[in-house]
């Protein structure tokens, strides 16, 4: 009877309006595959407006179309396709690890945009949510990390940019019948980007002359300076 319930729930959602005429109301004029055609696909379905229809109706688009860009033949279209997620933890699908470990071989290029890490742990239901976050964060193989006061998703950030070598001295004088100097030098690894440094980034607006700062983390290729990760502006267009 839970079922029954929970499941009717989902499918009376899905016959108000504008979810009914979107989907369920005759053929429908998209499709997924359009996009191999060059068009875009936007879901106009804010959870704001619509709560929970919204959201569930954009993660079924979600699941049919993750489905449709590993089905299709890249000998017949191989177009670069980008999949564009606002509030990416909104729509999280237990199959999105799945479909990121095999969208790049199909041209797929996959973004997702988030506030803080904790959202994602909130919204990954079933078992095993943290060990699924930490899978599918990691097939995000290129990552931007802006002005955050979220402890947990600063120590993640700045333990992935990872640690370096640096230099420590010490001094000391004795006098004893006379003067004696030491100078001893030492290495100790500390983070290249502290926690606390994701505070100090620009966040845009007037406040900073609508320049946004991020560190950006690439994984499999690094910089001409050798390192993986660098500090980028970006310059924001919006009218005073």
């Amino acid at each position: 009877g839970i079922v029954e319930s929970s499941f009717s729930g989902l499918l009376f959602r899905l016959l108000q309006e504008p979810i009914f005429s979107l989907f369920c109301s005759g053929e429908t004029n998209f499709r997924p595959e359009d996009v191999f055609a060059g068009r875009i696909i936007i879901l106009d379905i804010p959870l704001l407006t619509y709560g929970n229809a919204g959201r569930d109706s954009q993660r079924l688009f979600k699941f049919i179309f993750e489905l449709a860009m590993l089905r299709r033949n890249l000998e017949e279209n191989n177009r670069p396709v980008v999949m564009w997620q606002d509030e990416g933890h909104l729509t999280l699908l237990e199959q999105d690890t799945n479909f990121l470990s095999t969208c790049r071989e199909k041209r797929i290029a996959n973004v997702m945009i988030t506030q803080n890490i904790s959202n994602f742990y909130q919204n990954m239901g079933g078992a095993n949510s943290e060990h699924k976050v930490s899978s599918l964060i990691s097939l995000l193989s290129s990552k931007f990390f802006h002005s955050n006061d979220h402890g947990l998703t600063n120590e993640m950030a700045s333990k992935l940019i990872g640690e370096a070598y640096t230099e420590e001295y010490s001094y000391s004088d004795t006098v004893t019948g006379g003067f004696s100097n030491t100078r001893n030098q030492s290495y100790k690894r500390q983070p290249m980007v502290p926690p606390e440094a994701f505070l100090d980034l620009k966040s845009g607006g007037l406040a900073h002359d609508g320049l946004a700062e991020a560190y950006v983390v690439f994984q499999g290729k690094s910089f001409h300076d050798g390192f993986h990760h660098r500090k980028v502006t970006f310059k924001q267009h919006f009218y005073k």
